[in-house]
């Protein structure tokens, strides 16, 4: 019977992590390098430049320019997409986005309006 033992190389491997490890940049992949060759960690920068914390989700209540938003009195933005929101309409008073059946409709917002006080 032969016995069978596990074979060490005398060299140690070197580790190093790869410039563009796919996409997760923690992830290390083992790569042979040789002596005296120097390979660089990469550079982990924050992508969000901006001064607000978190990302918000990107708004569907978006300004329309066809004719059918621009001619009416109503806010030219779909009611569907704008559920809830208060937006000012083309003649200048403010529209509420109001259920309607299975849709969404703009009703005029018949909230407290600022009034100048008469001394």
């Amino acid at each position: 019977m032969s016995s069978k033992k596990a074979f060490k190389s005398a060299e140690p491997k070197n580790v190093a992590k790869v410039k563009n490890p796919g996409w997760h940049a923690t992830s290390p992949a083992i790569v042979n390098i040789k002596k005296g060759v120097s390979v660089k960690t990469p550079v982990r920068h924050n992508i969000n430049t901006s001064k607000h914390k978190g990302g918000g989700r990107k708004t569907t209540c978006v300004k329309q320019t066809l004719k059918k938003y621009t001619t009416r009195k109503s806010p030219p933005f779909p009611a569907n997409k704008c559920k809830t929101k208060k937006r000012k309409g083309n003649d200048g008073k403010f529209y509420v986005s109001k259920p309607k059946g299975g849709t969404y409709k703009w009703v005029p917002f018949a909230g407290h309006t600022k009034t100048k006080k008469k001394k």
